[in-house]
Parts: structure tokens; sequence; C-alpha cells
């Protein structure tokens, strides 16, 4: 009778179906790439509105100074003209710094938009890729208007005296008109996939605006010019009139731009707009290892006991 076999273990063989793979947890969807460019270019709006009122306060700390001249004439080389100089430089350099943070603002805010353009479909993505060309060119124009001045006045000549501020400006003032319609336009565009027909306009306006203001340092230029030899106190108060007057045109265009993108923002952030995001990439799943990583696979039936040697013969065979 044959000997049953007897169960000491179990174990799934190696070869069989191993246990089923672990699924990873889907990821939460990333933060919009675009509304944080609409907040970075919020808060870039923010610091013009802050460079444009320390002008005009500045400004007219200028004219407060440029009023005590009565009706003399400007001298180049008196120390009123020499104070009014210094706060002229001080002017500059304080709007330059805040005018710089402005510019790292924007263009982090740029890089955002382009990152996330196509997360609003093929209408944002054209919208985006215009805010890229109008960047561009108003970053061009906007390097170019001081480049241009001062070629300008070495163009003119040392010895011309107040008659360089005036070639100067008409040159930096007619580039400064182009970079602030293009970038106007930049800031525009970036908001017209989520705008109504009536807040585009708005935008349009504030572009138009950002264009004008340079423009008035122009006209100002031209309707009364500086040289040593007929210029008064009237008229470089006139200047600095022109000069308020551009900065509170910026002040105001960007003070609706402002308006613009809370409005845009804060209606992104309740999540009003839900950006399309692109599929995750495909992980490959875990898999556990074989099970005798874990079980050493265990006989179903053990081994015989080994038979023991036979012992030999007692007598030699038969016919020895």
């Amino acid at each position: 009778m044959a000997r049953p076999a007897v169960l000491v273990g179990y174990a799934a063989p190696a070869w069989g179906p191993g246990p089923s793979p672990y699924a990873y947890p889907a990821p939460p969807p990333p933060p919009s790439r675009t509304e944080r460019g609409i907040a970075q270019f919020r808060w870039a709006v923010v610091v013009g509105i802050a460079m444009e009122a320390l002008a005009i306060t500045l400004v007219a700390y200028v004219a407060s100074i440029v009023g005590s001249f009565g009706t003399s004439l400007l001298t180049p080389f008196d120390a009123t003209f020499f104070s009014l100089l210094a706060t002229m430089i001080g002017l500059t350099c304080v709007s330059g710094v805040v005018g710089l943070v402005g510019a790292v603002l924007f263009l982090i805010g740029l890089n955002h938009l382009y990152t996330g353009r196509d997360e609003y479909g093929p209408a944002h993505m054209q919208a985006i890729d215009r805010v890229i060309i109008f960047a561009i060119l108003g970053i061009v124009f906007g390097i170019a208007a001081p480049i241009g001045g001062t070629a300008t006045s070495a163009f003119l000549g040392f010895g011309s005296g107040f008659s360089l501020i005036g070639g100067a400006n008409v040159v930096s003032g007619t580039l400064g008109t182009l970079r602030g319609l293009f970038v106007g336009l930049a800031f525009a565009s970036a908001l017209r996939a989520f705008q109504p027909e009536g807040e585009r306009v708005t935008g349009l306006t504030a572009a138009i605006l950002l264009a004008v203001s340079p423009a008035v340092a122009v006209v100002a230029t031209l309707a009364f010019p500086l040289s040593a030899g007929v210029s008064t106190a009237f008229t470089l108060t006139a200047w600095l009139v022109a000069a308020a007057v551009a900065a509170a045109i910026d002040l105001v265009a960007y003070v609706l731009f402002f308006r613009m993108y809370s409005r845009t923002y804060h209606r992104m952030h309740a999540g009003e707009f839900v950006a399309m995001y692109r599929p995750p990439p495909m992980f490959v799943p875990y898999y556990p290892a074989p099970m005798p990583y874990y079980y050493p696979p265990y006989p179903a039936q053990p081994a015989p006991p080994p038979t023991p040697p036979q012992p030999p013969p007692q007598s030699p065979p038969p016919g020895a």
C-alpha cells in the first residue's frame, strides 16, 4: 500500500500568480501657473502705483524749490541749480530702484504665464503668445529709450547747456511712448481670455494711457524748450507740471490695471476658472518581490529515509 503524502508546509510557487500590485494614489493637481503669473503681474502693478505716487511727490518737492526762483534766470553753476540737480538725481535713483523691482516681478509673472499658457484652452494660448511678443517689444524700447537719450546728448555736444535735456527728452520720450504702449498691451492681453468685452475696453484704455504719458514730456519739451539763455523759473515749472501730469496719467493706468487684475485673480482663486492640466506621467506600479523572497518553499512530502547498506553474503555463491 502506498504511503500517503504528508503535507508539512505550503507556499505559493515562485512561478505562480503574484499578489495584486499596490496602486499609487493620484497626485493632487499642481497649482495653476496662470494664476501665479497673474498674481505676479498684480504685484508688478502695485509697484507701478507706488513708483508713480513717489514720482508725483518728488516732483511737487522740486516744484516748491523752483518756486523760490521767482522770475530770475537759471544759471547752470549756482548753488540752487546744484541743489535742484541733486534732487533730480535722487528722484531718478529712487524711481529706478522701485522700477527694477516691478520689472523683476513682471518677468517672473511672464515666465509663469508662458509655462501655463495651455491651461485654459487655445484662446488663452494665443493671448499669451501675444503677451510674449508685446513684452519683448516693451523691453527693447524700454532699454532703447535711455540709450537713445544719452546718444542724443553726446551727438549734440556737451557745450549746448540745457538744450541737451530737450533733445534727450524728445528721443527718450518717443521711445518711451512705444515702450508704454507695448507694456500696456502685454498687461491687457494677459487677461483677455477671462474678461467680457467691457473689461477688455478698460484694458486697452489703460494701455493707451501708458503710451500717452511719455508723449506729454515730448510735448512739454517742444512747447517749453530749455536753454541757458532764455530759461526761467516759469519754464522749468512748466516742465515739472508736465512731469506731474505724465506721472498722474501712469498712476490712473496702473489703478485701472490693478482693479482688473484683482477682480480676475479673486475669481480664479475662488475656482470660477478651472485649469485644464496635462495628464500626469504614467508610473510603473509597484509589484512585491516573488514569494520565495519572503517565505522559502517547503517540500510537500519529506524525503524517504536512506536505505541501509546491504551486508555482504555469508557464503560464496554456488559453483564458486
